[in-house]
């Protein structure tokens, strides 16, 4: 959507934004005329109409704006040093009302120049108007500096630290640690505060006695609203931080400052690693007078706060956080400074190590008289009816624990005493006893070894007949089952043999099926004797495997199928060309079954000696296996040493073959 109703307009304001100085038209102004540059009336009515074009709800004329570069770089152009004041004040008004926009928010932050301009006007040599303006836009950019922006904008979350470190004016302190407030409530990133020193320190120094009211009550905000956070209650439970804290929650504290004071408490009792030390912290107040007292408070808002000489003996009595929480959560409270309280109480009431000293101090009490009071809202005495029913349920378990102890320490005495009664009673017949037992246990000693002994003879004299029956049944079923072993073995075999010539032969006759459907498919569309070979081997391989063949069966059937297709060729090929496709036939089925080179080697070797069986003398096939084999082994790119080994190998397999018959069932393809 276009900012300006026309070009031209556009061209004009752009023009305008860049006129130069002509005369000043501000009045009143506190440097000389020759240090005080002074804006064009071009210039300003064009920031004006700017600012209200920025401020106006009209479609997207914020983002429109910001996205137009020349609009941009003149806004930026202008909040330089050299700049009239005046423009410097209305190029931040224009920049303020274009961050109401969250992606002009996204996109200035991202924009490493724009961050530094508006760091350089937080400088203490700016005028006191630009640094307000400048103050109230990092103000407007604090939420997505903690939010969508948070790993460009280290810078600017520095720089806010430094304006709450700084001697600037409360209204504009208060400004930032309500921004900062508002993004600590809604930040999933709590390091984003305490991981910048400054910032951070910021925040805690903020906290002291010595600041004002409001200033106070906005740290103390921003903590509590951190503090329920993970990891966040390591940082705020720590040295000087915990006495602030402590002083934050006496009595003679504003009420709002004690109310966030605790609030901190409860976000911080929520870790446990905290609690005990936070219910026993102990501040020393021995040395503190009234004068003490009296320098801590401090006008608010223009009325003085009461404080009485009574209250401050009272305070002095007071000296640990305990003590401070607990009046804290009495019935005299207002209601807004006893929830914070009830809920530190409530977290404390979690910690298992704490139960029995809360318990000691009545806490359960406390709780109890929080249900009654109809100040409290009712999901708040729910809690705190909840929390007494933990510290009361403990307790009762407690001393049931203690009650079954009791009883277990008595009857463990009893038993003891009922113990050490039989033990005099036995030392007192102990010997007398000890004589007939004796004489008892010679006499039973005695005859079980004259019985055993009687009983041992009988049993060695039966076990003795009963082995030499047993060895002689055991020889003769020896004898029986050797026998009967020998037979089966005789029998399995057989069945083994003719089980798996069967398998071979079924595996053959298929493999020649598909390997004459594949040669009569290659003769069908011309192709030569070598193609219909290659193809019928092909096939056949296929068919072996499917039957479950061994890789070198396989390779086998397809060579044999490979020669048996050239042979029946129309022009069958010679023995030569035979040789060769046989060869070629079972390496190409031991690299499809992922063979070894000597595997390979050997098939090939076996190969070319079976297509040579018919036509060929054991010699012959011996001499043509070898030259196969060397010539295989010779492609697989084989060491001399492994080719002579090769070879020697498929010699020796052709002899063996060719002395084997035919039909002995191929026992060794498995």
């Amino acid at each position: 959507m276009p900012w300006a109703r026309s070009e031209e307009e556009r061209r004009q304001l752009l023009g305008a934004l860049s006129s130069k100085v002509t005369e000043s038209l501000r009045g009143g102004s506190k440097k000389k005329k020759e240090e005080a540059p002074s804006i064009a009336v071009d210039r300003k009515l064009a920031l004006l109409k700017l600012r209200d074009l920025a401020a106006s709800r009209v479609g997207n004329v914020r983002e429109a704006l910001w996205q137009d570069e020349q609009v941009r770089e003149s806004l930026v152009s202008s909040l330089k040093a050299s700049e009239p004041e005046l423009a410097r004040v209305l190029s931040l008004a224009v920049l303020v009302h274009l961050c109401t926009c969250a992606v002009n928010c996204e996109l200035l932050l991202r924009d490493e120049k724009v961050r530094l301009s508006l760091l350089e006007l937080q400088a203490e040599d700016v005028a006191v108007e630009v640094q307000e303006k400048g103050l109230l836009l990092l103000v407007t950019l604090t939420l997505p500096a903690f939010g969508d922006c948070q790993e460009d904008c280290e810078d600017l979350r520095d720089m806010l630290g430094r304006v709450l470190r700084s001697k600037r004016a409360a209204n504009e302190r208060l400004l930032v640690l309500r921004a900062l407030w508002s993004a600590a409530a809604v930040v999933e990133s709590p390091e984003l505060f305490f991981g910048n020193k400054r910032l951070w320190a910021a925040l805690l120094a903020g906290i002291k006695q010595e600041e004002d009211v409001d200033i106070r009550e906005a740290n103390l905000g921003v903590l509590s609203a951190l503090a329920p956070q993970q990891a966040v209650a390591h940082f705020l439970w720590d040295g000087a931080v915990c006495e602030q804290l402590f002083l934050n929650t006496r009595r003679f504290q504003p009420s709002r400052v004690r109310r966030r004071a605790l609030t901190v408490l409860a976000g911080v009792a929520r870790d446990s690693a905290v609690r005990c030390s936070l219910w026993a912290y102990d501040q020393a107040l021995a040395n503190a007078t009234e004068e003490n007292f009296q320098s801590f408070e401090r006008p608010e808002k223009g009325r003085s706060r009461m404080g009485s000489e009574l209250s401050v003996e009272s305070e002095v009595t007071m000296t640990t956080m305990k003590d401070s929480i607990m009046e804290a959560a009495s019935r005299t409270e207002l209601p807004s400074v006893r929830w914070p309280a009830l809920r530190v109480l409530l977290e404390l009431t979690w910690e298992e190590e704490l139960m029995m000293r809360l318990i000691e101090s009545n806490i359960a009490e406390i709780l109890f008289d929080a249900l009654h009071d109809e100040r409290l809202a009712v999901k708040e005495r729910k809690l705190c009816k909840h929390g007494r029913n933990r510290l009361l349920n403990w307790n009762e378990a407690r001393l049931a624990e203690e009650l079954r102890l009791e009883r277990e320490k008595e009857e463990g005495e009893r038993q003891s005493m009922l113990r050490e009664e039989e033990r005099q009673v036995l030392l007192r017949e102990l010997p007398a006893m000890i004589k007939a037992d004796q004489a008892s246990a010679d006499f039973e000693d005695w005859f079980k070894r004259h019985k055993e002994t009687l009983a041992m003879q009988k049993e060695d004299e039966s076990s003795r007949r009963f082995n030499e029956h047993l060895l002689f049944l055991l020889d003769m079923n020896r004898k029986s089952m050797t026998r009967e072993d020998e037979l089966a073995r005789q029998v399995r075999e057989q069945e083994l043999a003719a089980a798996l010539a069967g398998k071979i032969r079924a595996a053959k006759e298929q493999a020649a099926e598909a390997a004459a459907q594949a040669a009569l498919a290659m003769a069908k569309v011309g192709g030569d004797a070598i193609l219909q070979s290659r193809d019928a081997a092909v096939a056949a391989a296929q068919a072996a495997a499917k039957c479950g063949m061994p890789p070198r069966l396989q390779a086998e059937i397809s060579a044999a199928e490979a020669v048996a297709v050239g042979r029946r060729a129309k022009v069958p090929l010679t023995q030569k060309e035979q040789l060769e496709e046989a060869s070629k036939a079972a390496l190409s089925v031991a690299e499809h079954c992922g063979m070894t080179a000597s595997g390979k080697v050997a098939v090939a070797a076996a190969a070319a000696a079976s297509a040579a069986a018919e036509s060929a003398t054991a010699e012959e096939r011996s001499g043509i296996a070898r030259a196969q084999a060397l010539e295989v082994a010779k492609t697989l790119g084989m060491s001399e040493e492994q080719m002579e080994a090769a070879g020697a190998a498929a010699a020796a397999a052709a002899n063996v073959a060719g002395a084997t018959p035919r039909n002995s069932g191929y026992p060794d393809a498995q």
